[in-house]
This record gives C-alpha cells, sequence and structure tokens, in this order.
C-alpha cells in the first residue's frame, strides 16, 4: 500500500481499494436471482392456501430487500474501524502482527504504516477475508473485507466479516495488555 492511499483511507475513514465491479455485480445478480426462486416457492404456496392477494406484497417487498440489502453491504465494506491503542506506531505495527500471528492469519504485506493478512476460511480454501491495518501513532484502523473468485462473490459473508474483526479486536486489545505489562 503507497502512503498517499494510507493517509486518504485514513481521512475518509474507508480502506480506498480497487473495486472488482463485475464480481459485485455478479454477487448481487446471483443473491437476487436465488432469493428470486425462493419468493417464488413462496407466493406458490400462499396460492396453494388460497391467500394468494396476501403474498403479492411480501413478495414485492421481498423481492426489493435482499438486493437493496446486498448493494447496502456493499457500500459500507471499505469503512475502516478504529481501534485506540495509545501507543506508537512502532508498537502498534509490533501488535497487530502480534494479533495476526495469534489468530492463525498470514501476513501477506508488512509496511511501517500498514499490515495486510488473509484470514483463511476454514470451508473454502484461498478464498477467505482480507484484513487491513492501518498503522498510526495511538490508533490501529482496521478493515476486513471478504474475497471472492471469477465467478462473483456474495455481497455479505452472514456475519463471518464482523465475527472476525472482532476476534482482530480482541486480539490487538489482550495483546495490548500483554504488551503494557510487560517487565
Amino acid at each position: 500500500m503507497k502512503k498517499e492511499v494510507w493517509a486518504q483511507s485514513i481521512r475518509g475513514n474507508r480502506l480506498l481499494r480497487k473495486r472488482d465491479w463485475f464480481g459485485d455485480v455478479l454477487g448481487v445478480c446471483q443473491v437476487t436471482s436465488l432469493h428470486l426462486v425462493f419468493c417464488i416457492l413462496f407466493a406458490a404456496q400462499f396460492q396453494e392456501d388460497g391467500r394468494s392477494s396476501n403474498g403479492i406484497p411480501m413478495l414485492c417487498l421481498a423481492l426489493v430487500s435482499v438486493p437493496l440489502c446486498a448493494i447496502y453491504c456493499l457500500s459500507r465494506e471499505n469503512d475502516l474501524t478504529l481501534v485506540g491503542t495509545g501507543l506508537s506506531a512502532v508498537e502498534n505495527r509490533n501488535l497487530v502482527l502480534f494479533a495476526f500471528k495469534t489468530l492463525g492469519w498470514e501476513v501477506r504485506s508488512n509496511t511501517p504504516f500498514a499490515v495486510i493478512a488473509g484470514a483463511n476460511n476454514k470451508w473454502w480454501s484461498n478464498h477467505g477475508q482480507t484484513a487491513t491495518a492501518l498503522i498510526t501513532d495511538n490508533k490501529v484502523y482496521l478493515n476486513l473485507i471478504h474475497g471472492g473468485t471469477s465467478k462473483g462473490r456474495l455481497p455479505f459473508y452472514f456475519g463471518s466479516n464482523q465475527r472476525k474483526l472482532n476476534r482482530a479486536i480482541a486480539a490487538i486489545e489482550s495483546g495490548k495488555t500483554l504488551l503494557v505489562y510487560q517487565p
């Protein structure tokens, strides 16, 4: 990561990265088409029960809500999470490296101002999340985003990103405690 990208990301509180528009659009289409199948089955069930007039508004709401949720998730996935540490940039970098190592994540890039690691998925190898830590004095900015393939990617990962982000924050907090109270 270049220093200019690092500075702009921190200033805007959003990780600047090249978007995979094809993967994003394809992922939204996949989620929408799968959701459409479920909505059709849902509407057919209402028709069988003789409640077809009640099912149409629900069907329309469902058809609109999932694509909107997917677009919202895509728009928020680059947001940075601030972790206050009260440590110098060098100590923060060591702290992040310790946290990523503790979590078993593979460090892919390590510069004085940014650390990028791969948080592998236990079910699909090489299709896990990418954790990015932007390092400053007193603060670490974290972002966790899931990767995709040439066949697209889901716009949301069913809470996995948030769980791994919370684990990274907890590892940083516990590492900070160890670092501060070290004799």
